[in-house]
This record gives C-alpha cells, sequence and structure tokens, in this order.
C-alpha cells in the first residue's frame, strides 16, 4: 500500500475505504444516522481493518493499525490522541455517541 502512504493516507484506512459498503465521509450528523446504524457502520469498518491487520501486509503493531484507522460509532477515531500538549504521546478511546455503546463486529473496546 506505498501509493496510499505516499497520498498521506494510512493503508488501513485505504484498505477500509475501498471495501466498506457504504461511502465514508468523516463524522456522521446525529441527525443523519440511528444510534444502531452508526454501530453498525463502525462494526463493519473496523472489521475490514482487522481483516487487514490478519492479512499481515503490514509490519506494524496491531495497536498502532487501530489506532490509525478504527472508527467510533460517530464516524470520528476510535483512539484520540491527547490534545493538552502537542507532543502528548498519550491515546485514549473515543466513549462513542450516546446510545451507540458496544463495539459492533469487530469493534475494539
Amino acid at each position: 500500500q506505498p501509493a496510499a502512504r505516499d497520498a498521506g493516507c494510512d493503508p488501513a484506512f485505504a484498505y477500509a475505504t475501498r471495501r466498506a459498503p457504504f461511502p465514508f465521509r468523516g463524522h456522521f450528523k446525529p441527525s443523519q444516522f440511528t444510534a444502531i446504524e452508526m454501530r453498525r457502520r463502525k462494526g463493519e469498518w473496523n472489521a475490514l481493518v482487522d481483516e487487514y491487520i490478519a492479512s499481515g501486509v503490514d509490519p506494524r503493531p496491531k495497536h498502532v493499525v487501530e489506532a490509525a484507522a478504527k472508527i467510533a460509532a460517530d464516524g470520528g477515531p476510535l483512539f484520540r490522541r491527547c490534545s493538552n500538549h502537542p507532543e502528548c504521546p498519550n491515546v485514549e478511546q473515543d466513549a462513542g455517541v450516546p446510545g451507540a455503546e458496544g463495539s459492533g463486529a469487530g469493534g475494539v473496546e
């Protein structure tokens, strides 16, 4: 997936984008989908990221790929970097959206 990296896109994210049964356009608007639909999309997307990891084409550790490519129920990143300081190494899991708890298929929670 060197072309994805050259374009500034994580290869695992590019893999999921090409295979997802829905177009991904970033954060979902709360009025756009029900909590159930948001959770379903999260599960489908994250299962594709798991499939990419299982393929063995990426030498990065699993947790690094997950942090780069998995999404939360609202369509944002599942893991968010600390925003207190530009050099902060902390990563936290997104709490998701109200009513969309649970990981769905392939989620990491």
